[in-house]
């Protein structure tokens, strides 16, 4: 209950800042701003209903080769299909100005990602990303997909 509650709140936020990041603009920005922002809530929203997770954040790491996605479990049930081994959830961080699709990179030891047997609510695990020729930077604005589940406009830290 209490992040059906932080998701309210995130996505208003989000909506008061696109809002008022449109200020003394032309309304066509405006819509844009409102677009992007609702854009975001609706991907937030499905990515917990579906996935039983909430992004945290995405950074890049390992001098720019290398993206950081955090994310918190919101319901175990649901997070347990991307967090068991060999899970066939196909997970991307997308480019949308060059198409370019961070995958998670496969090792040894396996995918770059966490790995346990019973998920917790509220607690953070991460997600490894390649990213070549360090495409993604810092700043921009990019999709985060879990499946057919897609969050536009998350932006890189």
């Amino acid at each position: 209950m209490k992040w059906h509650f932080r998701l309210l709140v995130a996505s208003s936020l989000l909506v008061a800042i696109g809002c008022s990041h449109g200020a003394g603009h032309t309304h066509s920005l405006r819509s844009q701003d409102e677009t992007s922002a609702a854009a975001l809530s609706t991907g937030v929203e499905r990515l917990a209903r579906e996935v039983g997770i909430e992004l945290v954040s995405l950074r890049t790491v390992a001098g720019g080769h290398m993206l950081d996605l955090r994310y918190r479990v919101v319901d175990p049930e649901l997070a347990s299909k991307l967090e068991k081994k060999g899970s066939p959830l196909r997970m991307e961080v997308v480019d949308p100005a060059s198409g370019m699709v961070a995958e998670v990179p496969q090792t040894m030891l396996g995918k770059l990602r966490t790995k346990v047997p019973k998920s917790q609510v509220g607690r953070i695990h991460f997600i490894l990303f390649s990213n070549p020729h360090q495409v993604i930077k810092s700043g921009q604005m990019v999709e985060v997909r879990f499946g057919d589940v897609q969050v536009k406009n998350w932006q890189v830290l």
